[in-house]
């Protein structure tokens, strides 16, 4: 018996010491979509790490390549690639979005300060989300409208519109899915005040909030504002049939409605620098009862509070002056939750909110509507724990979120937000993609690496074989970009396997730029001009110091910059990051910079080049080819993604026979994409492009990269 026991606990000791073992250093968390299986898993583990994930990457179509460079998405946390960027759409000063139907994406945008030209128009879009092709459905007078929602084969969108007279009229937009014809239902006795914000509906009636601020009153029987509408969706066109059932006494601006547990529910605020607001709860829309009453505070700024649905929960979110923070009451049906979130935001901002039922958090936007107009994005639970930082210090403001008072826009896991810019004659609100679930080359790392990625590693199939990397941009705790040397990808169908590593505060970043691009890498960091950097005009003056190559230019309106006089292979991509040098002096002048590609002098090659004419800040984005001297622009964007004089850009072109696309990003994200087709130039050098200047002008680069490129 003695040596039984002696046996059992030698094995429970055994037992015990490989669970420390296994769960102490060997912990691997498998990415969904690549896991592991008998036949990959290696049995070498890198030591020194915790964790670490396997990235199944596809086949090539063209067969096997070799010492490939891929690019990928680290996020420190749990949300994935960018919750907040890859434009859908852009070019429009308020955007706001309706709904998604089936594939597609019913959206408008508002008139604004009449950058549209002197009619001022707004319109209504539908957008394949699938194709990204948008088509125009509706154009009105001063048209705006800011919520909506679905409903048995329509799109309700509430908003206002100048009527024939020129008078500003409450306006309900019933866009039909089927056909989509759009029917604009204009209130005759309401005017510019009394134009619709907030919106819901139970099924069988519409109700819709006022605003409280705005033009003219003329024709208005309710000059006040801040009322609510019953409106009955039997009988949408008879506005005969409208009902007023309420008018708010302090004429409140009514952001949000939500039918909620069968009774109707509204937060609404002064839309003053006092960031008062109040809740209220109704039965029969003509009796209110306040719920919340924050009326008599003052925030010191206008802050505008929001509602949002989460499930069975009834969520708001506002500012509180007693502590200067944001907080966030849960209604679970019968009691009200306070909850600091400790978020002291002192300007004149906007709360938007949407319930991510897939992860059940709550992701909160914070905008700054001062000048410039900014944004961040947070996530939540319910209960106020966790409360995350996801992504900071992005352009633009965030309009009116989806209707039924909050909900993300979901299409094929893919979530939506509209982004508000600055009013005025900017012409650059626009549509931001959102995703809640990993996809190729995003890993999400729940906050278990280095904040300042330090400790990532990637290892080849066998799990212990280190692979190069380089980091191109990151910010600390939250997410990075991250180039990979792949040595080897098979031809399609077959995969191959690699790992990344994380978990390892004792290690310092190995990021390495050279030995990631074998082909070309400098980030001028040895203040000497390379021979291989042949200047493109003749007349260019190139310095580097600090990290950072200076190219002036000497010659007035005509392509400069440098080419790179070596050999490559015929499909490549080129990557750079360049800007306006800040020390700038005419912000009015007229300059280009960017990428050439395929190039044999000025008269043959591509150019991938921001364009600033006059320093109008909507700059054009433009991918041209010059054949013969004679330019064509594969494709051309006027858009939001903005500059001055200071502001990164970083370029990626790329060709593969006859395609070539380009990307242009915004430092902090924002991107335009821009493609197109050519068979005439097939061969040639790759540069660094400036130019078209009217003056002497400088710019600068802080690094630029080659590597190989195929399509798909």
């Amino acid at each position: 018996m003695s040596r039984l026991k002696t046996l059992r606990s030698l094995i429970i000791i055994v037992l015990v010491l490989i669970s420390f073992f296994y769960v102490g250093f060997h912990i691997p968390e498998i990415h969904e979509k690549s896991p592991l299986t008998a036949e990959t898993t290696p049995t070498s583990w890198l030591s020194g790490w915790q964790y670490r994930k396997s990235h199944t990457i596809k086949g090539s179509t063209v067969g096997t390549l070799t010492e490939y460079q891929m690019k990928f998405y680290i996020y420190y946390g749990d949300y994935g690639p960018k919750y907040f960027m890859s434009v859908l759409h852009e070019g429009y000063c308020e955007a706001t979005v309706y709904a998604v139907v089936g594939d597609c994406l019913y959206w408008g945008h508002n008139y604004g300060g009449g950058f549209d030209g002197a009619e001022r128009y707004g319109r209504i879009y539908k957008t394949n989300l699938t194709t990204l092709n948008t088509t125009t459905l509706y154009t009105g007078e001063r048209r705006a409208a800011w919520q909506g929602f679905y409903l048995n084969g329509n799109v309700y969108a509430v908003g206002e519109e100048h009527d024939t007279e020129g008078v500003m009229r409450s306006a309900v937009y019933i866009i039909n899915t089927t056909d989509d014809s759009v029917t604009a239902v204009l209130h005759p006795n309401t005017g510019d005040c009394n134009e619709f914000v907030g919106v819901d509906h139970n099924s069988t009636h519409i109700v819709v909030g006022e605003r409280v601020i705005g033009g003219v009153t003329t024709g208005s029987n309710w000059p006040n504002g801040g009322g609510v509408w019953a409106i009955p969706i039997s009988t949408i066109t008879d506005t005969a049939t409208w009902q007023r059932t309420y008018e708010d006494p302090d004429h409140y601006e009514w952001f949000n409605i939500a039918y909620f547990n069968n009774k109707w529910y509204a937060v609404l605020g002064a839309c003053n620098t006092t960031g008062a607001w109040k809740v209220l709860s109704s039965s029969d829309l003509v009796n209110w009862n306040t719920e919340l009453n924050y009326t008599t505070q003052n925030y010191g700024n206008d802050f505008r509070a929001c509602m949002i649905k989460c499930d069975s929960k009834l969520v708001v979110l506002a500012p509180v002056a007693a502590t200067g923070t944001i907080h966030m009451f849960v209604f679970d049906g019968s009691t009200w939750t306070d909850y600091d979130l400790g978020l002291a935001e002192s300007y004149n901002g906007r709360l938007r909110g949407m319930w991510d039922e897939a992860n059940s958090k709550l992701i909160v936007f914070i905008a700054n509507y001062d000048s410039p107009r900014k944004h961040k994005v947070y996530k939540v639970n319910l209960d106020g724990t966790e409360l995350k930082l996801i992504a900071s210090n992005l352009d633009g403001g965030v309009s009116h979120t989806y209707s039924d008072a909050g909900s993300m826009l979901d299409y094929n896991g893919d979530k939506f937000y509209a982004v508000a810019y600055a009013m005025g004659t900017s012409k650059n609100g626009g549509f931001y993609k959102l995703y809640t679930n990993d996809e190729e080359n995003v890993v999400l790392l729940h906050e278990k690496c280095q904040p300042d990625f330090d400790d990532i590693r990637f290892t080849d199939s066998d799990g212990t074989t280190l692979l190069s990397y380089w980091v191109e941009e990151k910010i600390d705790n939250e997410r990075a970009i991250i180039w990979v040397k792949i040595p080897s990808i098979p031809p399609s169908p077959e995969t191959t396997t690699i790992y990344i590593y994380y978990g390892n505060t004792a290690v310092t970043s190995a990021s390495d730029g050279s030995a990631t691009f074998p082909l070309w890498f400098d980030d001028f960091d040895d203040d000497t001009i390379p021979t291989e950097y042949v200047k493109v005009n003749g007349s260019e003056t190139l310095s580097e110091s600090s990290s950072i190559l200076y190219i002036e230019t000497n010659a007035k309106n005509v392509p400069q910059g440098v080419y790179i006089n070596i050999t490559t292979p015929d499909n490549i991509r080129i990557i750079a990051k360049g800007r306006e040098s800040t020390s700038a002096s005419d912000t009015s002048e007229n300059k280009q910079f960017g990428l050439y590609g395929r190039y044999t002098n000025t008269s043959y090659t591509y150019m991938l080049r921001v364009i600033d004419n006059d320093g109008v800040p909507e700059r054009v984005k433009r991918l041209s080819k010059f054949v013969a001297g004679s330019v064509t622009h594969l494709e051309e964007k006027e858009s939001g993604v903005n500059t001055a004089p200071g502001e990164w850009f970083v370029f990626d072109l790329r060709y593969y026979q006859s395609i070539v696309n380009a990307t242009i990003r915004k430092e902090g994200w924002s991107t335009v994409e821009l493609s197109g087709t050519d068979t005439e130039l097939t061969s040639g050098k790759v540069g660094l492009m400036v130019g078209w200047t009217d003056f002497t002008w400088s710019f600068e680069f802080d690094w630029v990269a080659l590597a190989k490129y195929v399509d798909p």
